[in-house]
């Protein structure tokens, strides 16, 4: 008897379990998502933004950002990628997906590490700023 109610419990909790990691909806993990892909298309716009008044200011849109990439070039990539990645219309898209907890976070890593490298191309473009400001100011490096 005692081992009945035993098993019986233990088969309970397994459903639990299971119905909590597997069937219910995650619905912390969406909301995390949807945070982190907020912030990750605002960096986004933000950073186009910069490096485009930065060209405009300076006629540097044939300037080399990267070994190999124009100022131009970046910023038709950046685009590009905004409309494939980071639209409102995907995350709508996803969302009703009603995507795994594993599936989230793959998807919260990988807008991290966007946001990580936009926040090393911002970085880039105030450095950019505040040499040609030290250059107009006598301080040629």
């Amino acid at each position: 008897m005692i081992e009945t109610i035993i098993g019986l419990a233990g088969l309970l909790i397994a459903w639990l379990t299971y119905k909590k990691t597997y069937l219910d909806k995650p619905n912390e993990e969406i909301e995390h998502f949807v945070t982190q892909f907020k912030a990750t298309q605002g960096m986004s716009v933000k950073v186009r933004q910069m490096l485009k008044q930065y060209a405009d200011e300076n006629k540097a849109y044939s300037l080399e950002i990267f070994n190999g990439i124009t100022i131009q070039s970046y910023l038709i990539m950046m685009n590009d990628s905004f409309e494939k990645n980071l639209h409102d219309d995907l995350l709508k898209k996803t969302i009703q997906l009603n995507p795994s907890k594993i599936m989230l976070a793959s998807m919260t890593k990988s807008l991290e590490e966007q946001l990580k490298a936009l926040t090393q191309v911002e970085s880039l473009i105030w450095s950019m700023k505040l040499h040609l400001q030290n250059q107009s100011e006598g301080f040629g490096y």
